[in-house]
């Protein structure tokens, strides 16, 4: 086994650890128990951004979501840079009704 193939098992690993968490939240709402619930939404969350990290050869081992998606904001740009190719042909302006009125319509 590869070990991008270890990372790749790891990552789908937590993903389904944090379905489970997320699954199990819900079923806490349906019963009111609105306490739990919010610890097993915490929890699906930090498993699914580990699993991201995971994605992008990335151990992490702290508990803070806010923490780890900026770990992963960091990872995924180095590993993922920008290319001008990529967005080649897609607007980035926008398109106001007043933007497309000609000099006779004003």
């Amino acid at each position: 086994m590869s070990l991008e193939d270890r990372w790749r098992i790891e990552a789908r690993r937590w993903l389904e650890d944090a379905f489970e968490d997320y699954a199990a939240a819900k079923d806490l709402t349906q019963t009111h128990h609105y306490a739990l619930a919010c610890f097993h939404c915490q929890q699906a969350a930090e498993k699914a951004v580990k699993a991201a990290l995971y994605t992008v050869h990335f151990e992490a081992r702290d508990h803070s979501v806010s923490r780890l998606l900026e770990e992963l904001s960091l990872r995924a740009a180095s590993k993922y840079p920008p290319s001008s190719t990529t967005t080649q042909g897609y607007s980035t302006g926008t398109t106001r009704p007043q933007d497309t009125q000609t000099s006779t319509q004003a």
